[in-house]
């Protein structure tokens, strides 16, 4: 049966307040996180978590960290990466990812979110972005190549989400090993009108291998009108229930497309409640989102 599960974003459960990762997704009634993995390899512990890391650069370090979750009741769906394939120095974002890569099939992470932006867009030309991006993925595949683990490119920035650029992307690129990690919400944000955003998804969905949840309620006549690239998100980013997104037909849009992996819940509208009211702002996200989520995982 394909399924998909309920997930979060590590930095999601801090925003709200919570110190401890496993006692968080307890809290809200979630199993899976995606975590952020650092430059220097370590992982939040699943306890004390803003203070404590679990560095997983060697197979002992791998092995304590799945013991830590499994024995607490949780566990990482997806691994985080901030990469820049543009960096002025490119060797060690290639190295962070290539290590990633292998840290995560250890752990057995199916998939690592990597960033569709890049520093230095405005002075280059689509194709040549286009061409530093595909040659930094294809290194990293070439050097784990056999690896289980799939690269997922959020639909993240500017380019994220141009269109143009991500199908160039996607066409250049090996459809096994390489997806996207997507973001219904970036799409409304960079600008695409309401229909758009469906008709996208639509359209990416069959390469898809990770999943963002957040929401945005813009006022509702310009939900079809384009709109300048992030015009009033800080103010009009919204709870997940409560946007203009509707979640039942994304997910609809995933399953017809054999969509089979995690919801990661990203709620950005958090810094504009008061802290008390945030862990039960993301319980109403996954009741919300369980409506139509089967949980498998």
């Amino acid at each position: 049966m394909l399924s998909m599960f309920l997930a979060i974003r590590d930095v999601t459960l801090f925003q709200a307040g919570f110190d401890d990762l496993c006692s968080g997704l307890a809290e809200i009634g979630v199993r899976c996180v995606e975590a952020a993995l650092t430059r220097n390899l370590t992982l939040p512990a699943p306890v004390n978590s803003l203070h404590h890391g679990l560095r997983v650069s060697e197979p002992d370090g791998v092995a304590a960290a799945t013991e830590a979750y499994a024995s607490r009741g949780c566990s990482i769906c997806a691994l985080f990466l901030p990469t820049n394939f543009n960096a002025p120095r490119l060797e060690p974002e290639i190295e962070w990812a290539v290590r990633t890569l292998r840290i995560a099939a250890a752990l057995g992470v199916g998939v690592v979110r990597v960033d569709g932006a890049m520093s230095g867009p405005d002075h280059l030309s689509r194709s040549r972005r286009l061409a530093l991006y595909v040659q930094a993925v294809e290194r990293i595949l070439a050097a784990t190549s056999g690896s289980p683990v799939r690269l997922a490119i959020e639909n993240h920035g500017r380019q994220g989400n141009d269109l143009v650029w991500l199908q160039g992307l996607l066409g250049d690129t090996d459809p096994v090993r390489v997806g996207l990690t997507l973001d219904p919400a970036n799409l409304y944000w960079a600008g695409a009108t309401l229909s758009e955003v469906y008709h996208t998804v639509e359209a990416l969905a069959p390469r898809v291998f990770h999943v963002h949840v957040k929401n945005v309620q813009y006022p509702e006549e310009v939900r079809e009108q384009p709109r300048p690239l992030g015009w009033e998100y800080g103010r009009l980013v919204a709870p997940i229930p409560e946007g203009d997104l509707d979640y039942g037909r994304l997910i609809e849009l995933l399953r017809r497309a054999g969509y089979e992996g995690a919801l990661a819940i990203e709620d950005e509208s958090l810094a504009n409640h008061p802290p008390s009211q945030r862990p039960e702002l993301l319980r109403q996200a996954v009741a919300h989102l369980r409506q139509w989520v089967l949980e498998c995982a």
